[in-house]
């Protein structure tokens, strides 16, 4: 995937909140290349295992979400998952999308957006 000059955020962010209580803030994340459905249905299937897990979407906010993908089964592979995601009300969390080539430069954007944010408010 070619390196695009990829920024994150929609604007400058000055907040004296940063890293003391939640805030909102713009983003273009899902303007990436990374994030569209092709590229994610191709991503979720070559990632190892035990990075991708997927299960019913009816979650609660008392429900645990990182025991969710073993306590909300939803009898589908992860294929019929994907196949399915817009109306099967099923979720796919991936951990670490990073390793896979075609995350890294969304990856190293957002780092670097957060370090050039964050280094701004001191």
């Amino acid at each position: 995937m070619k390196k695009l000059d990829f920024r994150c955020f929609e604007e400058e962010i000055n907040n004296p909140n940063i890293d003391k209580k939640p805030w909102k803030f713009g983003h273009k994340i899902l303007d990436h290349p990374a994030l569209t459905l092709s590229n994610l249905e191709k991503v979720v299937q070559r990632l190892p295992e035990e990075q991708v897990l997927f299960s019913s979407g009816k979650l609660k906010k008392s429900d645990n979400f990182d025991t969710a993908h073993k306590d909300k089964i939803t009898g589908l592979s992860l294929k019929e998952t994907i196949e399915n995601i817009k109306t099967s009300e099923s979720y796919i969390m991936v951990r670490r999308p990073e390793v896979d080539h075609s995350f890294k430069d969304l990856f190293e954007s957002i780092k670097e957006d957060v370090k050039t944010t964050l280094k701004s408010q001191v």
